[in-house]
Order: structure tokens, then C-alpha cells, then sequence
């Protein structure tokens, strides 16, 4: 019949256990930002959308270099002559960290074609909330781990009782 472990070692074994979640953690979160497709969201709002047809988006490397499109067919125009839509487009081939700018072509049904420059933007390697609570996670998980470890190699001993009806005066 085995002895049930004690105090100090079911403390131990739950720092232990909680770091290891802490690690696991801070693992599936950089797997997770690590491993998605890197992805660039575009978003502009038309007014009003008077006779028109669709729009295309155009990336470029620098503002004034050359630009071209992404989207594989002309983006279907929601909107109405009274009220405008907002759009968005999600550029999926993007490499992540490097920065493109675009350019939004408005198509008429007449097939007239406006362009309107729409910014830049940079896909991030890492979300910053994801690497921040990345590190702490990984900090809070070898803290646990560590003082698991100190845990292990401390000892333990109850202090000591003494019968103090026993001890003479000035003992105490």
C-alpha cells in the first residue's frame, strides 16, 4: 500500500502542472500567429455609387511604382445612388512584415474607371497582443517551473513542539 504524497510534494506537483500549462500556452499562440496566412485587409466606403459597376484594387511596392491587380474579378458594386457601402478585400498574397501600398479602381458601366490611391499596409509577423501575451506566458510558466524546482529541493520540516509547562522560568 503506497503512503498519498505529501503537502509539499501535491504543491510541487500543481506548480509544476500550471507551468507547463503556461508553456503550453505561450506555444499554441505563436503557432497559432505563426501558422496563419499572412493577409493584408483593405477597407474603403463609398457615399453614393451612381451608375457604378464594380471597383478592382491594384498593389503596388512603392507609392509611385507600378501597381497590379489583385482581385481576379471585378468587385460587385452594393451600394445605391442614395447610399454608399463599405467594403473590404482581404489580400492574401502578401509576405508578412513588408509594407505595399494600393490603389482602388472605381469601374463605371459605361466602363469609364476612376482610381483613387487607398494607403498602405504592412502585415505584421506576430499580432502585438499575441506577442505580448506570448512572453507572458512563457515568463509566468518558468516562474512556476522554477519555483517547482526550489520546492523539490527545499525541506520542509514542521516546527518542533515543546511542552512549555515543562520548560523552567527564562526558557521561553
Amino acid at each position: 500500500m503506497s503512503t498519498p504524497p505529501s503537502a509539499p510534494d501535491r504543491f510541487r506537483r500543481l506548480l509544476t502542472l500550471l507551468g507547463v500549462l503556461w508553456l503550453i500556452l505561450a506555444g499554441a499562440i505563436l503557432s497559432f500567429q505563426l501558422g496563419g496566412p499572412a493577409a493584408i485587409e483593405i477597407e474603403w466606403v463609398t457615399e453614393t455609387e451612381f451608375e457604378t459597376a464594380g471597383f478592382n484594387i491594384y498593389r503596388g511596392d512603392s507609392p509611385d511604382g507600378d501597381f497590379a491587380q489583385i482581385n481576379e474579378r471585378l468587385i460587385p458594386s452594393q451600394g445605391d445612388p442614395a447610399s454608399g457601402y463599405t467594403y473590404t478585400y482581404r489580400d492574401r498574397g502578401v509576405v508578412p512584415g513588408k509594407t505595399y501600398f494600393y490603389r482602388l479602381e472605381e469601374v463605371e458601366l459605361d466602363n469609364s474607371r476612376s482610381s483613387y490611391d487607398v494607403g498602405s499596409g504592412v502585415d505584421p509577423v506576430m499580432e502585438t497582443w499575441a506577442t505580448l501575451l506570448a512572453a507572458v506566458s512563457m515568463i509566468v510558466g518558468l516562474f512556476l517551473l522554477t519555483l517547482s524546482r526550489r520546492q523539490e529541493h527545499s525541506v520542509w520540516k514542521p516546527a518542533r513542539s515543546q511542552d512549555l509547562t515543562q520548560m523552567s522560568s527564562g526558557e521561553y
